[in-house]
């Protein structure tokens, strides 16, 4: 009896030690939730500037060093302060990213990082732009640490896509984090990031999603437009009706936009499957307000994960792409897909290519 009695003790710890965080963080986070992506603003060395679609990682007497969470991020100088130069070292940003400024800009390209020099008093902005006609990108979530996410990347490099974009679930332990940091710092392609369920169960992994980037945001590339929104639900109830993050979503559906237009979330709004196994949104009802919203929006495709597996529903003309296998795979032959979508002439391609071979680890 005192044995049963000892072993019951330790299950209610184990089970309090994981539990007990994860509902503080539930609780903290009903009363403040994140602000909408906004400009950095930066003094360096007697210059302001402000910097959208980045944030700073490091800064030195005469330069930053910055990571793009979308791949056309801008610099204005709002104060120029002398004549002294300034050194810019902008990461993650495509290959076909072009440089388009108000003055001389010297660059120098080294994978996915950008090195500008400019004078301040001659050049009051700049930022990256896509390609006019066309654009091509892989969407996959429910990574982790697994090698199946840098193999996802290699197979883009390959493909010469612009960028990859991870549904969530970055992280599934808080060991993994620096090895993700190493796939990212070792990453042939651009990568950016929706928050996933998983990427909310501490403090920790907040913080890390924040170094990465914000929780909702939008930006257009090349050829369509795209509008990232957070519904990882279990640990931030962002998508409520009245919520911030919902003014801002009707906010940006109001602005015009040519090209083609995709939203990308962690949760798809529903689930075909049946039974244990539906994994969409909980709030139903809210789900169907989201997907009236897609399809008055008239958007091209919804880009979800959440689900270890690819799926390509189309409803009410519109396809929901869940792209979830990052992980694991529930395919007999443990072969890992990816999907990838090509904008041609304003067309949308969606096909999935597979990774790896082997299966999840």
């Amino acid at each position: 009896m005192a044995l049963r009695a000892l072993a019951a003790l330790c299950l209610a710890a184990l089970v309090g030690w994981h539990v007990l965080p994860d509902w503080r963080m539930r609780m903290r986070t009903l009363v403040k939730l994140e602000p909408p992506a906004r400009p950095v603003e930066v003094r360096l060395g007697g210059h302001r500037l402000s910097i959208t679609g980045a944030l700073v990682t490091e800064a030195r007497p005469d330069g930053l060093a910055i990571r793009a969470w979308a791949p056309g991020p801008t610099v204005r100088v709002t104060e120029a302060g002398g004549p002294a130069a300034i050194r810019l070292a902008i990461e993650n940003v495509p290959q076909r990213a072009r440089l388009e400024s108000s003055g001389p800009v010297e660059e120098e390209r080294t994978g996915s990082t950008r090195r500008l020099r400019f004078e301040p008093r001659a050049t009051r902005r700049l930022g990256f732009v896509g390609p006019d006609e066309d654009l091509d990108f892989f969407v996959l979530g429910d990574t982790g640490d697994n090698p199946g996410f840098g193999s996802a990347l290699l197979l883009g490099a390959i493909k010469r896509v612009d960028f990859l974009l991870h549904t969530g679930d970055v992280v599934y332990d808080d060991a993994q984090i620096p090895n993700i940091r190493r796939i990212l710092a070792a990453s042939p392609l651009p990568v950016y990031f929706v928050r996933g369920n998983h990427d909310y169960r501490n403090a920790n992994r907040i913080a890390f999603m924040r170094r990465l980037g914000p929780p909702y945001y939008a930006f257009r590339f090349g050829a369509a437009s795209f509008v990232v929104l957070d519904n990882a639900g279990d640990y931030l109830p962002t998508l409520w009706r009245d919520s911030t993050q919902y003014r801002w979503w009707t906010g940006v559906l109001a602005e015009p936009r040519p090209g083609p237009l995709f939203v990308a979330m962690h949760k798809p709004p529903f689930d075909r499957r049946s039974g244990p196994r539906y994994a969409g949104m909980l709030d139903r009802r809210f789900a169907a307000q989201l997907m009236r919203d897609f399809r008055q929006a008239g958007v091209d495709a919804v880009f979800a994960g959440h689900v270890h597996d690819a799926h390509l529903w189309v409803e009410d003309g519109i396809p929901y792409v869940v792209s979830g296998e990052g992980f694991e795979s529930p395919q007999p032959s443990g072969e890992n897909r990816v999907a990838r979508v090509r904008v041609r002439a304003g067309q949308v391609a969606i096909e999935y290519l597979p990774i790896w071979r082997g299966g999840g680890r």
